[in-house]
């Protein structure tokens, strides 16, 4: 791999993982802020990781690090919007907690990096039915290679929802001594994983591809950024106004 292609992949992660870890030196926080960081950091991460090995990830650096660039931004400008109350430093946390917060973290960065190819496929088939690539479109891989690396993804991201839902069940149970509340957050965590599945085996079964899926998936990052960064945002800023 050319040096400056790696550079464009590793650097950008390492940046955002050191500004992660000067935020948080305090403590866990439990701040949409942190929420934004940690997503950045963590996707950058995985991003760079599976890029140095697919090519087809790899092309898609022109639609991600702009996206994690806007997140970016909006965390600068909702640290300034947060009470002082929600930026302090959690205390220590039982281990279904951790366990869930980690689950957490890497099903909404596998999502997020899952969503960036979903749309690299949408841009590429518009491109291909207007038979006028632009510069953008001509930059993204071909459409099968893409659905392909979304698939796996998927499979990955369905796996790993499916062991943040069990913890976060565990991390219920210990605080309150039930398993399940059926408060926002865990009924679009259920609704995210139930379409995902069904995308998955309607991929397996009858073959679904292109647009639709890709739409699908979409839908799907929407539900989970409702549940996971979308519900702190409410109940910790909104509600606080």
């Amino acid at each position: 791999m050319p040096a400056l292609t790696l550079a464009l992949i590793w650097v950008p992660a390492a940046v955002s993982v050191v500004w992660v870890a000067f935020f948080l030196e305090g403590g866990w926080e439990r701040s949409f802020t942190a929420t934004l960081w940690v997503t950045v950091a963590v996707s950058s991460i995985l991003y760079a990781a599976i890029a140095s090995r697919s090519l087809v990830l790899r092309d898609l650096v022109v639609l991600f690090y702009p996206y994690m660039f806007w997140m970016a931004v909006a965390a600068l400008i909702w640290e300034h919007a947060e009470p002082d109350s929600v930026k302090q430093a959690s205390e220590s946390m039982d281990p279904w907690f951790w366990s869930h917060i980690v689950t957490a973290v890497l099903t909404y960065s596998l999502l997020t990096i899952s969503a960036v190819v979903a749309l690299g496929v949408i841009l590429k088939e518009q491109a291909l039915k207007r038979k006028s690539p632009g510069l953008l479109s001509q930059r993204l891989p071909a459409v099968m290679e893409a659905e392909a690396l979304q698939h796996r993804l998927l499979l990955v991201a369905e796996v790993v929802l499916a062991l943040g839902l069990m913890t976060g069940m565990g991390a219920q149970y210990w605080q309150t001594g039930s398993l399940i509340v059926a408060d926002h957050k865990t009924l679009l965590s259920l609704f995210s994983f139930i379409i995902i599945g069904l995308l998955l085996f309607a991929g397996y079964k009858f073959g679904i591809r292109g647009r639709r899926a890709s739409q699908t998936l979409l839908l799907a990052y929407l539900l989970v950024s409702l549940a996971y960064p979308g519900v702190k945002f409410v109940s910790e800023i909104l509600m606080r106004q």
